[in-house]
């Protein structure tokens, strides 16, 4: 890993430090309401709606001050689901609002961060979470086996998200049953032309295939359809919307 992937991966290090250290406290115990399920939520074609201040990219997002408002908006337009990027230093989001969104909001919460040991698994469960993002280009098969698997004995849904080929394979070999496609390289942030579209058509036999990145509008949504796509994220449209309702329903196919 270089670039944007190594610095996010070293400060994940030190927060897995600090987690380890009241992993046995209170703060590590669920008070909500049992996982949601995720996965039933988005898979007949189903929008995931996303939280997040800002990002590597985006300095702050017109919508993104007032994350419960946004959410209360995702909730009444249609979503299927709401995502929640609590990566604080990059997102600017953190884990303490998970449970402030859900206890708002009939939805399916989806955490996404950068997971690479079962304590952060852990902390999202006891926040609150449906679902976590496991992002297989960060960790070796038998880490993301060991991820996946803490995730399914806390009754969480997990999305492995895949970035290229390879990525897709470790997902086949893992059998996961919720796969992400996003084609941002996390190295370089760029988005790859032709990414969605050619992971999408490699999309694993019996899986639910989540494209995660780069969609706009309806067309861009019936286009990941007819590919294989089964649900849709979206994030930074929505967050820079005028109207974000307005733009759900039509991402939906509600209105025009």
């Amino acid at each position: 890993m270089t670039g944007f992937l190594a610095a996010v991966v070293d400060d994940k290090i030190r927060e897995i430090a600090e987690l380890t250290a009241y992993e046995h406290s209170a703060a590590f115990t669920r008070t909500g309401s049992p996982p949601r399920g995720f996965a039933a939520a988005v898979a007949d074609g189903g929008i995931i709606a996303e939280l997040k201040r800002r990002s590597p990219t985006v300095a702050s997002f017109p919508r993104g001050d007032d994350p419960l408002a946004q959410a209360l908006t995702y909730a009444a337009h249609g979503a299927a689901a709401v995502s929640i990027v609590t990566d604080t230093p990059r997102f600017g989001m953190v884990l303490a609002e998970v449970a402030t969104v859900r206890d708002a909001i009939a939805l399916p919460v989806l955490v996404k961060d950068f997971l690479i040991d079962v304590v952060q698994v852990r902390a999202a469960w006891a926040a609150g979470a449906d679902a976590v993002l496991l992002i297989a280009r960060i960790v070796d098969d038998a880490r993301l086996a060991e991820l996946h698997a803490e995730a399914k004995a806390l009754g969480l849904d997990a999305l492995v998200e895949c970035h290229d080929e390879a990525d897709l394979e470790k997902a086949r070999r893992l059998g996961a049953p919720l796969v992400g496609i996003n084609s941002r390289d996390l190295d370089t942030l760029h988005m790859s032309a032709g990414g969605m579209e050619r992971m999408i058509a490699l999309k694993p036999e019996g899986c639910l295939m989540v494209a995660e990145s780069g969609m706009t509008c309806r067309d861009d949504i019936e286009t990941m359809a007819a590919l294989g796509a089964d649900a849709f994220l979206i994030g930074s449209a929505l967050l820079a919307a005028d109207d974000p309702g307005h733009l759900l329903d039509q991402l939906r196919g509600a209105t025009r």
